[in-house]
């Protein structure tokens, strides 16, 4: 379906899909309402106790009157017992209405989940669907309630709110117990992930504190009777396959591979997680006899992934939603009207080939679900490896610096760090030191640090030798476990073609040489106890190797970053000058990259001062003051970089200053690099 069709007629559609909500709930009153939901729900305020389940049996009621707990009676009851004293169909009224009012905000919590561009399409896809409009208010089913908790659950997920997320989906599960198809996936969300460990305790102890609030209705005779004795379970149990002399249950099974599979995935995005339940959901309706009121439980899946869907995927959805009621219609109890229906019984062959063509769309929309959902979600095809960005710079240009803010973007657990110096092939007493400096490749061991990040990026856990800097010795080595992110710096970090290759961004630091000389001294003076005449010498001695070794490295990156003082005299005598240096940031892509997007943010959101600079090389290039704070960083990232919140720590640590200016640039083209499918 066309946005623009939506969008023209979405108002449209919605007063349409009201207006038959309303007509049906003044003409019609379904069978379910007469026969069992009215007549356990009138008897409430006369049972004397709390556990009405008990009571009602024991009035001689019929124990498939209301297969549901608590919850469903604080929701249901008050509007259907008001209606029951005004008038002779008020009951029926208020709980229709109660029906109406839940489905709205069903609407409205999946408008939250959906893409803006297909929000419009959620009124086609929902609204207006044919199985919600016969579910809910002809066959007269309530299984809205629980849809809607857990939907509303998953839009708090969403939000990072983790712990209300979990407490919402354990009441979904509360309110019907079905809804504990989703907990292994939510839970496995939450777990498997890095960045989300620190809040899986909230999300799984959330999901089981609600469910545990059905704890004093299980010794009720009258609950375990109606609610969990209930027939409809064992139909878990219906579709088997001969074995031996013993049968194999095929739902389980499917699900439990489901399950297994969402495991070995273990890193995924919100919208992996909402499609992997719902084909959770699918799987348990094409594989049982299943009741009408379950095809409510798909709805908010299926309807989101219409808004994500071309025309086929329309056309599949509304074969599988027509098919559906067709069926229905004439096989499960609808709704008396005021006035006479012809009432029609197709043969038996024409309602087994109904029923077969909607699970032939149903399982093709499971199959679409999986294909479109997960197998080629961007997400999923950038994670099936660990992203690994290289930083590349002269020695005192901020490697170690950029590295370790971008390890607070990330987070600490989601990250490995492997820097350059860790892999010097001498310590500084070798004489071999008199020969070469550090910056030439053969004073490093650049094939094993090489194979160390190709190796990591491959699921390997590494053994990473230590320099330590302020006794120049090498120290115990340390393992180096695979991440979600590897960051590798050092003086060669993009001087290996087949390192190079595995490196999603390649990142060069560029530092003005006034800048980078007065950074140095201070560091190696004043941090790492070195003499001023020793670090002026060794600049001396290394600028041959860094024209040589280092600077040509910027050929090879994505981004080039470049700090410089805004007032050269901040930089003059490093040592005696303490005042701090004002910094402006040159930043330069790659040729063919964007830097548009980044330029505009910086100018519109951040009031930042930007301006082209001449290009190098062919590079875009700009040159940006100012001073953002981490707060003003963060609020343009939302806006640049959307997409890149599922990379993200949960509360990524933004810098202030340039630095933060460069966790943008970096997450910037990272992300188009991502985009494109041009990295590794």
């Amino acid at each position: 379906m066309e946005i623009s069709f939506a969008l023209r007629f979405e108002r449209q559609g919605f007063w349409l899909g009201l207006i038959l909500r309303i007509a049906l709930i003044l003409l019609a009153v379904p069978v379910t309402y007469q026969n069992w939901f009215l007549r356990f729900i009138e008897q409430v305020p006369h049972s004397g106790s709390i556990d009405v389940w008990t009571s009602f049996l024991a009035a001689g009621g019929d124990p498939a009157a209301f297969p549901y707990g608590p919850i469903y009676l604080l929701v249901f009851a008050p509007l259907t017992l008001i209606g029951g004293l005004i008038a002779d169909r008020g009951a029926a009224l208020g709980l229709a209405l109660t029906v109406l009012a839940l489905d709205w905000l069903l609407f409205r919590t999946l408008r939250r989940l959906t893409d803006p561009k297909g929000a419009a399409l959620l009124t086609f896809a929902y609204w207006l669907s044919p199985i919600v409009i016969y579910v809910c208010y002809w066959h007269g089913q309530l299984d809205v309630l629980p849809v809607l908790v857990i939907t509303a659950g998953l839009a708090l997920l969403r939000k990072g709110r983790f712990g209300a997320g979990g407490i919402t989906i354990g009441l979904a599960a509360a309110a019907k117990m079905s809804m504990v198809i989703a907990f292994p996936f939510v839970w496995i969300y939450g777990l498997a992930a890095r960045r989300l460990r620190d809040r899986a305790l909230r999300l799984v102890g959330g999901t089981l504190i609600s469910v545990a609030t059905l704890a004093p209705f299980l010794f009720s005779p009258g609950f375990g009777k109606m609610v969990l004795g209930t027939p409809e379970s064992a139909k878990v149990f219906s579709l088997v396959i001969a074995y031996d002399n013993m049968v194999v249950y095929v739902m389980p099974l499917v699900f439990a591979a489901l399950v297994l599979a969402a495991w070995r995935v273990r890193r995924f995005n919100f919208d992996i997680l909402f499609n992997l339940i719902g084909i959770g959901f699918f799987i348990l309706f094409l594989l049982t006899p299943a009741s009408p009121g379950w095809s409510m439980w798909l709805v908010p899946f299926l309807a989101v992934h219409l808004t994500r869907s071309g025309r086929s995927g329309w056309l599949l959805g509304g074969l599988f939603s027509l098919l559906f009621v067709g069926f229905h219609l004439f096989t499960a109890s609808g709704a008396s009207l005021p006035f006479a229906v012809p009432q029609l019984t197709p043969p038996p062959r024409v309602l087994n080939m109904l029923l077969s063509l909607e699970l032939a769309a149903g399982g093709m929309i499971a199959f679409q679900l999986l294909q479109n959902g997960l197998l080629r979600d961007p997400f999923y095809r950038a994670t099936r490896h660990p992203l690994a960005i290289g930083i590349a710079g002269d020695s005192g240009a901020g490697k170690d610096t950029l590295a370790s803010a971008l390890e607070k973007l990330f987070g600490v657990p989601s990250t490995a760090l492997v820097s350059g110096d860790d892999y010097h092939s001498w310590d500084r007493h070798k004489p071999m030191w008199r020969a070469l400096t550090h910056l030439n490749p053969d004073a490093n061991d650049l094939r094993r640090f090489g194979n160390d990040i190709i190796g990591l990026k491959s699921g390997y856990t590494i053994e990473v030798p230590h320099y330590d800097h302020s006794s120049g010795r090498m120290t115990k080595p340390h393992r180096v476990s695979p991440t979600d992110v590897i960051i590798a710096s050092g003086l060669h970090a993009l001087f290996i073609p087949e390192l190079n290759a595995a490196l999603n961004l390649r990142i060069f630091l560029a530092m003005d040489e006034d800048l980078r000389v007065c950074l140095k001294v201070r560091r190696d003076v004043r941090v790492r106890g070195h003499s001023l005449e020793a670090v002026l010498s060794s600049l001396r001695k290394r600028e041959a190797d860094s024209a040589r070794y280092i600077r040509p490295q910027a050929n090879a990156a994505h981004l080039v970053l470049s700090l410089f003082p805004v007032d050269p005299e901040d930089v003059k005598d490093p040592l005696n000058n303490n005042r701090p240096v004002r910094l402006a940031l040159r930043i330069g892509v790659a040729e063919g990259g964007n830097i548009e997007n980044l330029t505009r943010t910086l100018i519109s959101i951040l009031g930042l001062q930007v301006v082209p600079a001449p290009e190098s090389n062919g590079r875009p290039t700009i040159e940006v003051v100012g001073d953002p704070s981490p707060e003003d960083i963060a609020m343009a990232s939302v806006a640049l970089v959307p997409g890149m919140a599922d990379y993200l720590a949960v509360e990524p640590r933004w810098a202030g200053g340039m630095m933060g200016i460069m966790q943008l640039a970096v997450l910037d083209q990272l992300s188009q690099r991502l985009a494109s499918r041009k990295g590794a």
